[in-house]
């Protein structure tokens, strides 16, 4: 056998053997932290941050009173 094909199985091997040996994914719990401030949410992880921020409400301009074109005006006299 030529030592070429020795060292890349012993090289294998070893490769074979450190990724046995090695943690699974780290293991490690992630837990997350949620915050809600009313309009905005904000969610932290360990290497993560998450904002949600929703607009507030707002109402359509009434420029005639408790209407919002001059039809009623026009048209109900």
């Amino acid at each position: 056998m030529k030592m070429r094909y020795i060292a890349a199985s012993l090289m294998t091997g070893f490769a074979a053997a450190a990724i046995a040996a090695a943690p699974i994914a780290g293991a490690a719990a992630n837990p997350s932290t949620v915050t809600d401030n009313g309009r905005a949410t904000i969610t932290d992880k360990k290497g993560h941050n998450a904002i949600v921020v929703q607009p507030p409400t707002v109402s359509s301009p009434n420029s005639y009173g408790n209407f919002s074109s001059p039809a009623p005006f026009m048209f109900f006299d």
